[in-house]
This record gives structure tokens, sequence and C-alpha cells, in this order.
């Protein structure tokens, strides 16, 4: 976990793609218990980002700091914005209104229709940045702007609008034989500071495949 930013109250980091953010089952090293040994003091998950997706994490330092960021999320306050690498020619723009409901046995999500018992509402909007072929396929790289967190909401939402994930085996197409990343990044968060009101973001850029397929030198 690269820190961005610290100070008495909260702790802002660069989560790498693959690394868990808290303790899973498989036991390897995750972004919460290596933060808590680096500051040598109490630090609090605040909101996840799924393993194999890197970016842009807030932590805080205090049970207190823990709900009043947490309340952030939960109401909209909090801003997320992600980069995806999509499957696909998307539209310029366009923003979902969709319903999804999460299989805790499968740990899978699926698009419902609304009503449906246990359905949530999920929300985003995009703007498509740039378009290529790469090896005979389209790709487009998509800006996200979260408006609700739900399980897996991104992955779920694109895939169910024709613009699956570039790399998301679960929710996508297959790629392949070997391991393929996920085209999701949080490269963007703000929120306000729950001791000082002060307005924070911070932003990141993703590095390698799928990402590098936008690069131009």
């Amino acid at each position: 976990m690269k820190q961005l930013y610290e100070d008495q109250w909260l702790l802002v980091g660069q989560k790498a793609a693959g690394e868990p953010i808290q303790p899973d089952k498989s036991g390897e090293r995750d972004a919460l218990t290596a933060l808590q040994e680096q500051t040598g003091g109490s630090v609090y998950l605040v909101h996840r980002l799924d393993r194999p997706v890197g970016g842009i994490v807030v932590f805080a330092k205090s049970p207190w700091v823990q709900t009043e960021l947490t309340k952030q999320f939960l109401d909209g306050r909090a801003k997320k914005t992600y980069l995806a690498v999509v499957e696909g020619q998307a539209m310029q723009e366009g923003a979902w209104t969709d319903y999804l409901k999460k299989n805790g046995r499968t740990n899978v999500s699926s698009l419902v229709p609304k009503g449906q018992a246990g359905a949530k509402q999920a929300r985003l909007s995009f703007v498509t940045q740039a378009t290529v072929e790469v090896e005979g396929r389209w790709l487009s790289l998509l800006k996200i702007h979260l408006q609700t967190g739900r399980h897996h909401q991104i992955r779920v939402q694109c895939a169910g609008h024709g613009l699956p994930l570039y790399g998301d085996a679960k929710y996508g197409k297959k790629h392949r034989p070997g391991f393929v990343p996920l085209g999701l990044f949080s490269a963007e968060l703000g929120f306000i500071h729950p001791k000082t009101g002060r307005q924070m973001v911070f932003s990141a850029q993703p590095v390698g495949e799928p990402f590098s397929f936008f690069c131009h030198e």
C-alpha cells in the first residue's frame, strides 16, 4: 500500500491491484493490516475495493472518524471516480440506474427488476475518454462517477449494458489463458475532512495493461 496522505485523523493510500483490502480467507498480506503495522496504531476500514481493483482508498484512525467518513459514502458526499476499460464501443456519455441483488452464497450480484425482494438501486454516470482497436476487438476507456456503492456495481452494470470490463472473468468475456488484469481503477476520491471541514481530493493514474492500450507516446 502506497501512502499518499496522513494526519492524526485519517490516512489515504493507493492499493495495488490484486492486494486484499482487509484480511480474507486467502491469508495473504492485506492493505489494512500492513497500514496498522506501518503506523504502529489503529487503522479502520471505511470503504472497500474489490481485490482485483487498484487505486485510491481512505482509512480512518479512530472509530469516530470511521463513522463520519462512512456517512459521507452512504449519503453521496464522498465522490468516487473510476477509470474502466470495457469491451466494445461505448457511447460518448451515459447514465445508468439499475437494481442489483447480491447472492451471498456465490458472492455474485446481478441486475434484477425494480421491486424484487433484496434489490438495491445502483446509479452511475460515465464519459468515454477514448476507443481503440486491439487485436481485432474494440476497447473503450470510461471515466465513471459512482453515485451508489453496491457489491461489484461497476462490473455488473457494465456487463449488463453490453460493455463488460476487460479481464472480468466473473461477469465478462473469456480471455487468453493465464492472468488478465481487470480493467478497473479507483482514480479519484473526494471527501470532506471530518475534523477540519476541508474538501480533500486525491487522484492517481493506472499503469500497465489494459490502460496502457490508451497511451500514445
